[in-house]
């Protein structure tokens, strides 16, 4: 499936065995093209970024450690970041703590303006490009940020086996609009191909066709 486990015992994604040369290569031999992996390297790296934007695909889930010290009070928001899933600190021993209450950023406000004691954080808030933290640290901490992520713009491909046919279809459809073909038979057929394989991918919590999208951090 694609995945590694970390030191806190959670899975996270890992390259899969699908390459960017096999997606040329298929969609070549569909179209009937000549393509390289350069020439097409747009469409492919933008179905890999819309189909990661679908749901909380196991495997792009990460986490990303970023060190505070003492009297810190924020870290970056991860690059790539999507979606997020939880904030918590890890100690020395690799061991994570509990997660981090999600604050609204008044009530972050309203915190701050109280008396400023330092302490183990204990809440965050998303604020511009940071993760904002409450109460200040006390010493220093590793941070662990828990996150679904945009498929990033390199050779290795993140998406396991089972997502090979429905990259292969989005990157089609992907051409084919490029293409001016947006009205084609072929293009038409191209989407309904994505919407059936998505469907069979869903995770469970995301397989409800009337919930709202995910809203993306940015």
């Amino acid at each position: 499936m694609g995945l590694t486990v970390t030191s806190s015992g959670e899975s996270v994604g890992a390259a899969g065995t699908i390459t960017k040369g096999q997606i040329v290569a298929a969609v070549n031999a569909r179209l009937g093209l000549s393509m390289t992996v350069e020439t097409l390297a747009d469409q492919v790296n933008g179905a890999l970024r819309e189909l990661s934007g679908m749901a909380q695909w196991r495997d792009l889930r990460t986490q990303t450690d970023a060190d505070i010290a003492a009297f810190g009070t924020a870290v970056a928001i991860p690059a790539g970041m999507r979606l997020l899933d939880r904030v918590v600190t890890v100690n020395v021993a690799g061991r994570e703590s509990g997660p981090l209450e999600l604050l609204e950023y008044h009530r972050l406000l309203t915190l701050r303006a109280g008396a400023q004691i330092p302490g183990h954080p204990r809440g965050y808030c998303l604020r511009a490009a940071n993760i904002e933290l409450w109460p200040a640290a006390n010493a220093d901490y590793t941070v662990r940020v828990w996150h679904w992520r945009f498929h990033p713009v390199q050779d290795a491909i993140l998406f396991s086996e089972e997502f090979r046919e429905i990259i292969y279809a989005m990157t089609i459809r992907a051409y084919l609009q490029d293409a001016g073909l947006a009205d084609s038979s072929r293009y038409a057929q191209a989407t309904s191909r994505v919407g059936e394989l998505l469907l069979g991918l869903l995770p469970a919590a995301d397989q409800d066709a009337t919930a709202v999208k995910y809203r993306d951090i940015f």
